[in-house]
């Protein structure tokens, strides 16, 4: 009865100690396109996004969506503003979010590619959740048009979003042979 117990105790650590965590990261990515209205009439002078205004204040949809985001096309999405049009360090928590809250991404910085009179190109980064996922690093892209050469105030975007998530290499695998391995050699030592 002892060596039973002990070989119960020595196989619990040995799977203890080989356990790693494994992240399971979101994949895919989410675009969302519409309509947003900027501090100035002109993209060329705007330093700031003030509201989306497409399915009511502060609302777009999502128009399209694969891997983690599949299926979640039509969905109706909430932005955080004001946005600043600055480069560096922006950090938005749920700059977007939809489902109740459930599919978010927080904003960490943005680049800024091109702004003239008609044409805004953000590059950013931040983190993606999703439920059941863990929180995951993703880039995005924010293309801003403006037909009316700045005469408006108002102009149409699209946003997409995607992960930068790197699979696991086959360690996970390797530690779980390890630590059979190790629980068949203490079996062996304690005959068993």
């Amino acid at each position: 009865m002892k060596n039973v117990l002990k070989t119960i105790l020595v196989a619990a650590g040995t799977v203890l100690a080989s356990t790693v965590a494994q992240a399971n990261l979101i994949t895919g990515s989410v675009n969302m396109s519409g309509t947003l209205s900027i501090n100035t009439t002109s993209l060329q002078t705007a330093t700031a996004i003030t509201n989306f205004v497409n399915s009511g204040p502060n609302q777009t949809t999502v128009s399209s969506g694969t891997g983690t985001y599949l299926g979640t096309s039509g969905a109706l999405v909430t932005w955080k503003y004001p946005i600043s049009l600055a480069v560096g360090a922006q950090v938005i928590s749920d700059l977007w979010t939809f489902d109740a809250g459930t599919y978010t991404f927080s904003l960490a910085s943005i680049t800024q590619d091109t702004q003239n009179a008609n044409l805004l190109f953000l590059v950013g980064s931040g983190t993606l959740t999703a439920p059941g996922f863990s929180p995951t690093v993703g880039n995005f892209t924010l293309t801003v048009t403006d037909s009316s050469g700045g005469s408006s105030g108002t102009a149409t975007f699209g946003f997409g979003s995607s992960d930068t998530a790197v699979p696991d290499g086959g360690l996970t695998v390797a530690l779980m042979g390890g630590a059979l391995l190790g629980l068949g050699a203490v079996r062996r030592k304690l005959g068993c």
